[in-house]
C-alpha cells in the first residue's frame, strides 16, 4: 500500500509508510514483544496516516482545496 501511495502524491505516500509503521507495531505486539507505550505510538500514527491520506487527495482531486499544514 505505501508503495502505491507514494506514487498519488508525497503526502499520501508518507501516510501510507506510516500505515506501515501502526500495522508492524502491532504485529510485535501480536508476536508477544510489546513494549510500554506502544499502543499510544499506534494511536498516533494510525491517526497520522489517516490524516496525510485524506488530505493528500483532497489536494490531488482539487488543487484549490485549503489543507492546513
Amino acid at each position: 500500500m505505501a508503495a502505491l501511495a507514494s506514487g498519488v502524491d508525497r503526502r499520501v505516500g508518507l501516510g501510507g509508510v506510516l500505515f506501515v509503521i501502526s500495522d508492524a507495531l502491532i504485529a510485535v505486539d501480536k508476536a508477544g514483544a510489546g513494549f510500554p507505550g506502544r499502543g499510544l505510538i499506534v494511536l498516533v500514527t494510525y491517526l497520522a496516516a489517516q490524516y496525510l491520506i485524506a488530505t493528500g487527495w483532497a489536494r490531488r482531486v482539487d488543487p484549490d482545496v485549503l489543507v492546513p499544514v
